[in-house]
């Protein structure tokens, strides 16, 4: 664990609380409302769709062997709705990543899943399945005005979080360009080397003993040192765990394959606490701000003027 001062750890709590600030600015109400609007199609669609592959939840497992996706679905019209996390409990063969991903489930596990819908189920918005009979309009209707808005309402800071996101690494790489670094394409790094000072690579392969990873700027700073940096956009103090942990988890991956050769780093933006910022500094990552770009460009010309 890295020696943190003081003084680094006040300095970025302050550049946080710019940030938070600068987040909070940024919504604006129109944006806000149209993302909005957008969400809420994007939900009423995915409800109508599931309702329609599954032949209104009476053939949930045909459904789930087509597309995983449908989970999104189901899992909001259970009594009560519950997470990606919490429904693993319940459906032990439940993969999140075939949610996320809209591949196939297996027979089995199709299986399983309709099987904790139907005890799980919400039956007051799904009175028709089990009767043999067709669903009324009106309890279409209320299924899908009851569901959409639940689904919206995590599309919506998604889809400003992956804006803003891909703002920052627009950002980034502009500067580096700026400074005439050199891009190179976005080639797997498996050797020491690869990525001579003064090039990078945009949303590259970086091996480590468990694998590539993705990272989304590769920097060479000379003497085949790298720094690896993740772009994290935070909407909440809660998003910011899973944004972090993304980051901690890299930084351990690519230590073990490469040590102190490849410097781990984190441009953030948004709502980042405290404890957050503790945790990279004490895993030794390089901490930077998107609202603060000169400072990582002053950082980046002394390393590689050093090398």
């Amino acid at each position: 664990m890295a020696r943190v001062s003081p003084e680094d750890l006040a300095r970025h709590e302050q550049r946080a609380q710019e940030a938070a600030r600068l987040y909070q600015e940024g919504l604006i109400a129109n944006d806000s409302a149209e993302d909005w609007r957008q969400a809420k199609l994007e939900a009423r669609k995915a409800v109508v769709e599931t309702l329609r592959h599954t032949r209104l939840l009476n053939d949930i497992p045909s459904a789930l062997m087509q597309s995983g996706a449908h989970l999104r679905v189901l899992r909001r019209i259970l009594a009560a709705p519950i997470s990606q996390d919490q429904f693993k409990f319940i459906c032990r063969s439940y993969s999140k990543s075939l949610e996320n991903s809209g591949r196939p489930l297996q027979a089995s596990a199709a299986q399983e899943a309709a099987a904790v819908f139907a005890e799980w189920r919400d039956r007051s918005l799904t009175r028709w399945v089990g009767r043999n009979r067709a669903p009324y309009r009106r309890e279409l209707e209320g299924l899908i005005a009851g569901v959409s808005p639940l689904i919206a309402a995590q599309l919506v800071t998604t889809v400003r979080r992956k804006r803003l996101a891909i703002a920052q690494e627009v950002a980034v790489t502009h500067m580096l360009d700026q400074l005439e670094w050199v891009r190179q394409p976005s080639l797997a790094l498996d050797q020491r080397g690869q990525l001579p000072a003064r090039h990078y690579a945009h949303k590259t392969k970086f091996a480590t003993r468990a694998g590539a990873y993705e990272v989304d700027i590769a920097c060479g700073l000379g003497e085949t040192f790298v720094l690896a940096m993740e772009c994290k956009v935070t909407n909440d103090a809660t998003n910011s765990i899973k944004r972090i942990n993304d980051v901690l988890n890299k930084a351990r991956a690519w230590e073990q394959r490469w040590g102190d050769y490849v410097q781990t780093g984190a441009m953030l933006q948004g709502v980042i606490p405290p404890a957050q910022i503790k945790k990279l500094l004490d895993a030794d990552v390089s901490i930077f701000w998107s609202h603060r770009l000169d400072e990582f460009q002053d950082w980046l010309i002394q390393r590689t003027d050093a090398a």
